[in-house]
């Protein structure tokens, strides 16, 4: 019994993003305001729960590992890996420690996905073969 307790609440890290994701997308479109309210209520009493203790230094703690959910929270799927190693480790990063995990993730960047290749531009000194003069360039007359 106790083994199983002790798994099902050895990595609170994934219950904690799990709430601030369910506080991060609740919306009212899909109930009523009191309805609204009170799941929102629910949700900041239980992100409450985890994060009381009676020794500040816990507290520090938890309140960093809430930071770090925040962040992973934020984070678009291309970093999906880190996101699951930091909810699934058995040792939870600091925000520092994930913070420089992804600024080693290398992603091809956005530039890299629009910008041309080089050798697709093709420079033609010669402009008698295009345009609408017939092959006599620009500005000259029939």
């Amino acid at each position: 019994v106790w083994q199983k307790a002790k798994n099902l609440y050895a990595n609170d890290i994934q219950r904690l993003y799990e709430s601030v994701r369910n506080l991060a997308t609740l919306q009212m479109t899909d109930h009523d305001l009191s309805e609204y309210l009170a799941r929102a209520q629910s949700t900041i009493d239980g992100l409450k729960l985890m994060l009381v203790n009676d020794d500040p230094k816990k507290v520090l703690e938890k309140l960093d590992n809430m930071f770090m959910v925040f962040i992973l929270h934020g984070l678009p799927r291309e970093y999906g890996a880190v996101r699951d190693q930091a909810l699934t480790n058995t040792t939870i990063p600091t925000v520092e420690e994930l913070i420089d995990r992804l600024t080693r993730v290398s992603l091809p960047s956005d530039d890299t996905k629009t910008a041309p290749e080089s050798s697709a531009f093709i420079y033609n000194s010669n402009d008698r073969s295009r345009g609408r003069g017939r092959g006599r360039g620009r500005g000259q007359g029939r």
